[in-house]
């Protein structure tokens, strides 16, 4: 009985550790997809000076207004 006990015990801990570490996962995949936001910040702002340069360094109101309509 001693050894069905300690199996069982055995059992528990190693559902408890996955779900711990699932838990953790999640955690961490999440982080990732928030800070994924800045990289297509970064390439937003990116683009507005493409588009600043090829304006001769001013940004068109038309323009800006296509960018975020189409978004």
């Amino acid at each position: 009985i001693e050894r069905l006990f300690t199996a069982f015990m055995l059992f528990g801990g190693v559902l408890i550790f996955s779900y711990i570490i699932g838990v953790y996962g999640e955690l961490l995949s999440q982080y990732e997809e928030n800070n994924a936001d800045y990289d297509e910040g970064e390439r937003l702002q990116l683009f507005f000076g493409v588009l600043k340069k090829f304006n001769d360094f001013r940004m068109t109101l038309t323009v800006f207004v296509v960018v975020f309509i189409r978004k």
